[in-house]
């Protein structure tokens, strides 16, 4: 026998020896099935699989429904290594957008109002991760009776109207026919499906706002919102400085 074949057969034999001792280590495609208690613990159903697996996830937290790489090392167990295709998982790429609705059409959402009211065709729901950053952008196409009037733009979370203010702008719209946008960065302060609404209201003046969708042919205006990944902040190791004073 050959030098080059003796080499080949002690390769091959520490490879039988290996997996006869279970010292292998195996990567398989899987979804997660549900965040466990820890954040660096979740459980998992690898592809071909009906059983949940306990994973440690070594790319921090992931919600349930992501598409990751699991790493079976034994005997120490198994691993959460990355993700699996195209995006893997929307809340860790910065820029990704989570959830957005684009309300292209020429008919009214909501009419003739002053106080602060929801529009429930913006309304957003995405999977957030605490200490993550988010950027909230709304733009809404308004017909104003009257020009002058001052309009406040708000984005809450949880509850309509009366949830947790995310975001505040003002809107003067100097004519009776008007398009604003507005981006809010935010902190999520948890993990999970977090529900956000949009509201516009009357700060000043005697008029009425009628929303629409989009004031004829669509584009090149529309009322619209998003919510996009910004990264994390810098207390979890992103680029955010939040809070700076």
């Amino acid at each position: 026998m050959t030098a080059e074949k003796e080499v080949l057969a002690g390769v091959e034999a520490v490879k039988t020896q290996a997996k006869r001792l279970g010292l292998t280590t195996m990567l398989r495609p899987a979804t997660v099935a549900e965040q466990w208690t820890s954040p660096n613990s979740t459980f998992v159903y690898q592809d071909g699989d009906t059983v949940k697996m306990r994973a440690i996830s070594l790319i921090g937290q992931v919600p349930p429904g992501s598409r990751v790489i699991t790493q079976e090392v034994h005997p120490e167990g198994l691993y959460i290594v990355g993700f699996y295709g195209q995006g893997g998982y929307p809340g860790r790429i910065t820029d990704q957008y989570l959830d957005g609705a684009v309300l292209g059409n020429t008919g009214n959402i909501i009419s003739g109002v002053s106080a602060e009211t929801n529009i429930p065709q913006l309304a957003l729901s995405a999977y957030l991760i605490k200490g993550g950053t988010y950027l909230l952008e709304v733009q809404m196409v308004g017909q104003f009776t009257v020009s002058t009037d001052i309009w406040i733009i708000r984005a809450r979370q949880d509850t309509a109207v009366t949830g947790t203010q995310l975001g505040f702008g003002r809107w003067g719209p100097g004519s009776t026919v008007d398009t604003e946008s507005f981006v809010f960065p935010f902190e999520a302060t948890a993990t999970g499906l977090t529900s956000i609404f949009f509201s516009i209201g009357r700060s000043a003046g005697t008029g009425t706002v009628t929303v629409v969708g989009a004031p004829g042919v669509f584009p090149p205006a529309a009322s619209y919102s998003a919510i996009k990944e910004a990264g994390a902040t810098a207390t979890n190791g992103g680029p955010w400085r939040m809070n700076v004073t």
